[in-house]
């Protein structure tokens, strides 16, 4: 279904939809595929898997399960195709979608295709993908500030306390 008004998902606030998408294309969703999204001033060209635009469109109408089910389709077909760096655009775009979704075990395997997708782009020289998995991923290893810098044991028995619990 096509995207209408104005419409940006909060994870992804660069996608701002103002017109109806449309997607031409050009050969079936299972194979590589080139297209036009056409949406904005001359329409956006695209190459790859068609599940990867059908997944960022799911993921802007807020159906994050559709987007999971697509990315993991196409990462599926840029893998099959050994497309290195298609493969690591769609480990990045599913470690998104997982990060905002966040289910039960979608941090986990999140971090794990952000590393994967972090080691192919070093391996091929993709600055600007390894620059944005950095970004996004660089809280993930800074210390966690504790309120009023108490220690982790404090925290532990100010819950406690705050329970009604005493020595």
């Amino acid at each position: 279904r096509p995207c209408r008004g104005a419409l940006a998902h909060p994870r992804f606030p660069c996608c701002d939809l103002r017109f109806p998408y449309v997607l031409s294309l050009s050969a079936d969703a299972e194979h590589f595929a080139v297209g036009l999204l056409v949406g904005t001033a001359g329409g956006e060209p695209f190459t790859g898997s068609m599940h990867r635009p059908l997944a960022q469109m799911a993921t802007l109408q807020g159906d994050l399960d559709r987007a999971r089910e697509h990315h993991e389709q196409a990462l599926d077909v840029h893998t099959r195709m050994r497309s290195e760096l298609w493969t690591a655009h769609s480990e990045f775009d599913l470690a998104e979608v997982l990060r905002a979704r966040n289910g039960p075990d979608d941090p986990r395997r999140a971090a794990h295709l952000y590393a994967r997708a972090l080691h192919r782009c070093e391996t091929l020289g993709m600055a600007a993908l390894a620059a944005r998995i950095h970004a996004v991923t660089a809280h993930d290893h800074a210390p966690r500030e504790r309120p009023g810098g108490l220690t982790k044991r404090e925290l532990e028995v100010a819950a406690l306390v705050a329970t009604g619990a005493s020595n």
